[in-house]
């Protein structure tokens, strides 16, 4: 019986999280670049975003959908900073900050929200962009 429960629980949990806010998932875009001596190392994919109030939390998804870099952290006037967790790496924490802008379409609805933010002070600096279309 406990087990049962403990499954529904699980499973309710799931369904909330996964409804609460499905049309951050798939709609928002990133890359991350790290620059060397005379190249950048640049990867992408998708990203899911949360911002609710002043706090942000996004995952920065690999192709096979595992999470390459975690971001936590909070926006204040338009103002992003954030802690960068790059996943099954020995990199240590990254210290990011940036811009949140939401532009809109002149020749019809919609436009775009992008956050690009950059490492400030470390010579291999590590710069993330993320951007979402609107609708």
């Amino acid at each position: 019986m406990r087990a049962l429960l403990l499954g529904l629980l699980v499973l309710t949990s799931l369904f909330v999280a996964a409804s609460r806010s499905p049309a951050q998932t798939a709609e928002w875009g990133w890359f991350s670049a790290v620059s060397a001596i005379d190249k950048w190392y640049v990867a992408q994919g998708k990203a899911t975003v949360e911002i609710i109030g002043k706090r942000l939390t996004a995952k920065l998804l690999r192709d096979d959908g595992t999470v390459h870099i975690a971001l936590s952290g909070s926006i204040q006037n338009g103002q992003v900073t954030v802690t960068a967790t790059e996943m099954d790496s020995d990199s240590p924490l990254r210290k990011l900050r940036g811009n949140l802008k939401t532009t809109k379409w002149t020749d019809g609805p919609g436009g775009r929200r992008a956050i690009l933010m950059t490492e400030i002070g470390e010579p291999g600096g590590l710069v993330v962009g993320l951007t979402k279309e609107l609708k």
